[in-house]
């Protein structure tokens, strides 16, 4: 379901993929190097990659890709300003929360890229209810 969602709304075709050992992320089913992740289409393969990497609900994934598309219109430069840090927003007490849980080290990487921002979703939302945590975007997904 997701997959069909990230066709209409974010214009990303499939892509074929499998088991690489090039540096490829980890299950991903993505053939693509990690280098050219965030080259890669728009980020949303990637997002979804890492979300079910780190163990985001399946049934969720078509409503973050919903949510994230109403929070943000790109995957970098979201660094804390006006208080949000990454495509998913989070708040900066939250994405405190997220470095220290991950061990970040570097910040603006982290939050530019899909892959992170997918694992960090399915963390979060795993200890939160993500209707409270995204109070408008979460609810305006179907």
């Amino acid at each position: 379901m997701a997959d069909a969602l990230l066709q209409r709304e974010a214009g990303v075709d499939e892509r074929e993929g499998g088991d690489v050992d090039d540096g490829s992320r980890p299950d991903s089913g993505l053939s693509t190097t990690a280098s050219d992740a965030r080259a890669f289409d728009d980020g949303w393969q990637w997002f979804l990659a890492g979300y079910r990497d780190g163990g985001g609900r399946p049934e969720l994934e078509a409503r973050f890709v919903t949510t994230l598309t109403c929070e943000g219109s790109q995957w970098p430069g979201y660094h804390g300003q006006n208080d949000y840090w990454s495509r998913a927003q989070f708040s900066l007490d939250t994405w405190a929360k997220v470095v220290r849980h991950f061990g970040v080290t570097d910040e603006a990487a982290a939050a530019d890229d899909p892959y992170f921002v997918g694992q960090a979703v399915a963390w979060w939302a795993s200890l939160t209810n993500p209707a409270e945590q995204w109070p408008y975007c979460y609810n305006q997904s179907p």
